[in-house]
């Protein structure tokens, strides 16, 4: 099983931002000062995008623009042509 680039940037910045607001929090504890929840996801959510964003495209088939099935030249006009009257 493959994992998309971008997939794996997500998850990886996602949890590499969780340990660093975890290191940042025991360092602060000295001085009595948390980090608020909703800051801690701001932080997480804004570390993961930034990661998918320069993480490199994937080169999957599907990510190629095309729909499934057979290639164009080989498609079967969905109506018969109609000829002029």
């Amino acid at each position: 099983m493959n994992i998309a680039p971008k997939t794996a940037a997500v998850g990886l910045g996602g949890s590499l931002s969780v340990i660093l607001l975890w290191i940042v929090g025991l360092i602060l504890a000295h001085w009595q000062i948390t980090i608020p929840p909703e800051i801690a996801g701001a932080f997480t959510t804004l570390i993961s995008t930034v990661a998918s964003y320069y993480a490199p495209r994937s080169q999957h088939p599907a990510d190629s623009g095309r729909t499934q099935g057979p290639p164009e030249e080989d498609r079967q006009p969905l109506y018969p042509p109609t000829t002029p009257l």
